[in-house]
């Protein structure tokens, strides 16, 4: 009230100026929130980037991917993911860059794979849905 503004449609203000990536590499799409792990001997990264417009940045897939393995490579880790969070829809979209990774992912979730990404209705979160899933899996279920 005291600065005149509608909650509502200021957030939608602050998401849509989070999605713009117009200023952005596609290294800092990935690595604007990524983080590394390491469970059941498996080293492994995840990087997330949630937007309202998924498909700004679907339109540079090939781009993303050639990242990924620049990146798995540079890091020396065994898999990399890349999870594209649809802050509205509340639905991700996680980039497989290697048959490695799409097999552990067949293992952990249910979603439908196209052009090396599953398609995650409902999952939104590295830290609550994705990490623990994949941590069961790479640690035989210990």
């Amino acid at each position: 009230k005291i600065a005149e503004i509608e909650p509502k449609e200021f957030a939608e203000k602050m998401f849509e100026a989070k999605s713009d990536i117009s200023s952005l590499t596609v290294n800092d799409i990935i690595n604007s929130d990524y983080k590394e792990f390491e469970y059941g001997g498996v080293k492994f990264g995840v990087g997330v980037f949630e937007t309202t417009c998924p498909n700004k940045i679907r339109d540079i897939d090939s781009e993303i991917f050639d990242e990924l393995l620049k990146i798995k490579k540079e890091k020396n880790i065994k898999l990399i993911f890349f999870l594209l969070v649809d802050i509205i829809k509340q639905e991700s979209f996680m980039y497989l860059v290697s048959g490695e990774e799409a097999n552990l992912c067949k293992q952990c979730f249910s979603g439908e794979i196209r052009d090396r990404i599953m398609f995650l209705p409902n999952i939104v979160s590295r830290k609550k849905q994705v990490i623990p899933v994949l941590a069961n899996v790479l640690t035989g279920g210990k």
